[in-house]
């Protein structure tokens, strides 16, 4: 199994069933999106192999999607709108379930979230010298002690509350370095600050 990161296209083939893979190939090369189709016009042959190659592409998108939810795999991202100074940020498992995916362009969007160059991998610990253990497992467990306190109303979305919902997860993950807990709790402090300030108009 292929360890390093790739892109989401690039990870249907390499994570799907060999069956699923096995039956797309063949059609592969007649792959493209549906754009446009004339009605009652008969389709030409190669619009019936293009409509084969969407059809057999299904299954290796839902089997992806299917890992990614389950925390099988591991995906990061950039989040729009780029800085030149941000890292990337860990998708969690959760979210997948509310993004419109973009496999072709490995990007997706959904509730004020905006994805860029995601790429996946086998999720394993980060082993960086100096730096304290950070796993998938532990981003997970940070991503839903944030909603925990979301639910509660614990957490504030004026100016600082990013801040001091750092500084209260912090103490809860003292082993996990507290920048880092940011950027995995920012990308949901962002939609639920879009969705509390939608609600007060």
């Amino acid at each position: 199994m292929v360890e390093v990161d790739v892109s989401l296209r690039e990870a249907l083939e390499i994570y799907a069933s060999p069956d699923a893979l096995q039956a797309y190939l063949p059609f592969k090369p007649y792959y493209q999106r549906l754009t446009s189709f004339v009605l009652g016009a008969p389709p030409t042959d190669r619009e019936i192999r293009e409509e084969r190659a969407r059809s057999l592409r299904k299954p290796l998108e839902q089997q992806l999607l299917e890992k990614l939810i389950r925390g099988k795999l591991l995906a990061t991202a950039h989040e729009r709108p780029l800085r030149a100074n941000a890292d990337r940020t860990v998708i969690p498992s959760a979210h997948w379930k509310l993004l419109a995916v973009d496999f072709d362009q490995s990007t997706a969007s959904g509730h004020g979230l905006k994805l860029v160059d995601i790429r996946v991998s086998l999720p394993k610990p980060a082993t960086h010298p100096g730096r304290k253990p950070k796993t998938f497992t532990q981003s997970l467990q940070i991503h839903d002690a944030f909603d925990l306190l979301l639910k509660e109303g614990k957490i504030s979305f004026a100016r600082g509350g990013l801040a001091a919902a750092k500084r209260t997860l912090a103490e809860q993950f003292p082993t996990y370095d507290a920048d880092s807990i940011r950027k995995i709790i920012q990308p949901a402090f962002n939609e639920a600050k879009a969705a509390h300030q939608k609600k007060k108009k």
